[in-house]
C-alpha cells in the first residue's frame, strides 16, 4: 500500500513538473512577443529611482559658499549652489534647499534673506523702524 502511495505521489509530481515546464515556456513566448526582457513582468517594479547625484561638497558646504559674500533669499541661493555645480536629485530643489537652511544653525534669517550665522556685521538685520527707535532712546534720555 504505502508503495502503491509513492508511485501516485511520483507521478503527480512529475505532472506537475512537466506542467510548469511547458506554463515557463509559454511565459517566455509572450515575452518574446512582448519584447520584455525574460524575467521582468508588467507589476514587478521595471522602473528605479534615479540614483542620488554626486557633489563635490555637501549641500551645507554650498550654501555657505553661496551667502559668504552678503547674505540671500532663498531663491538667489538654490540659483547661486546650482552655479557652483551642485545637483539636486528631487524634482523639488527649493524644497530641499529651505529644509536645509531652517534646520541648520549655521545660518540665520535676515530680513527675507540668510547670512552666515558667525558673520555678525552680515547677520545683524537692519533696524525695521529707526524712528522709533530714536523716539524711545530719546524718551530714555528724558527720564
Amino acid at each position: 500500500m504505502i508503495n502503491k502511495q509513492l508511485q501516485d505521489f511520483m507521478g503527480m509530481r512529475d505532472s506537475l513538473v512537466e506542467e510548469r515546464k511547458n506554463l515557463e515556456e509559454q511565459i517566455r513566448q509572450i515575452d518574446e512577443a512582448l519584447r520584455t526582457p525574460s524575467g521582468f513582468s508588467e507589476g514587478t517594479g521595471g522602473r528605479r529611482r534615479p540614483k542620488r547625484a554626486r557633489n563635490q561638497m555637501n549641500l551645507k558646504e554650498a550654501i555657505s559658499k553661496a551667502i559668504s559674500i552678503k547674505p540671500l533669499g532663498r531663491r538667489e541661493i538654490l540659483k547661486a549652489v546650482q552655479d557652483l555645480g551642485y545637483k539636486f536629485s528631487t524634482s523639488h530643489p527649493l524644497n530641499s534647499l529651505s529644509a536645509a537652511l531652517y534646520s541648520n544653525k549655521t545660518f540665520v534669517k535676515i530680513g527675507n534673506a540668510f547670512g552666515l550665522a558667525g558673520d555678525s556685521k552680515k547677520s545683524t538685520p537692519p533696524s525695521k523702524n529707526k524712528k522709533a527707535t530714536t523716539r524711545k532712546t530719546a524718551a530714555r534720555k528724558q527720564k
